[in-house]
């Protein structure tokens, strides 16, 4: 899929390292820059909370710690994929209180200096979060994010990222009309039914479901 792009940037409070949290999902990878030294990038394809659109990201850090961003993903509102990203990369949050607990507890400073800058990585949306929660009861998580990733190919939307290709997750209509998928047992393809219809009819909210957290 061809994809027209933009740009952004986001400005962390407190400090991160965009390359720590790529790595905690086995995404970070360095490709030629135009000086031609290796540089880092992290290539995101999901879908939007809102519309469930497909949409994909290549994201980088400059040395003052911004996170510039490219968006691929055709119509889709800058604004709206920012939002998210910041939510993915847990950059809503302000962060700048954090170097503080370490000095309060040994542990927490122990793993401040082993991971630098690191945050937690959040699911796309609610929609995604659920489905993998249906997916992976009951196997291991290898074995379900295999049964993911092929859905994801199989069934899901191919964003190309200035030459990588990525796979969003299907969106609700492919999973509200599954018949079966290798991999799912079970009920599991009549609950990823109910999500696919709930998520048509406007019941999955992230905001609400994060809101509730």
């Amino acid at each position: 899929m061809k994809t027209s792009s933009s740009t952004f940037e986001i400005v962390p409070q407190g400090e991160y390292s965009l390359e720590q949290g790529a790595n905690f999902i086995g995404a970070w990878h360095r490709a030629p820059s135009a000086s031609g030294d290796p540089e880092g990038h992290l290539h995101l394809a999901f879908l939007t909370d809102d519309e469930l659109a497909p949409v994909g990201v290549c994201l980088k850090q400059d040395s003052g710690g911004r996170v510039l961003g490219t968006v691929h993903g055709g119509a889709v509102e800058t604004a709206v994929v920012v939002k998210q990203v910041e939510r993915i990369l847990s950059l809503d949050v302000d962060g700048r209180g954090w170097p503080d607990v370490g000095k309060r507890d040994p542990i927490v400073a122990r793993l401040q200096r082993m991971f630098p800058g690191f945050r937690p990585v959040n699911w796309s949306n609610a929609y995604e979060a659920a489905a993998w929660c249906v997916i992976s009861s009951r196997i291991s998580m290898r074995q379900g994010q295999v049964v993911k990733d092929r859905m994801s190919r199989e069934l899901g939307q191919e964003i190309d990222v200035h030459g990588h290709a990525l796979w969003t997750f299907p969106g609700p209509d492919r999973l509200a009309h599954l018949e079966k998928f290798p991999g799912l047992f079970g009920r599991k393809v009549e609950y990823l039914n109910a999500l696919g219809r709930a998520a048509l009819a406007g019941e999955v909210d992230t905001d609400a479901s994060c809101d509730a957290a």
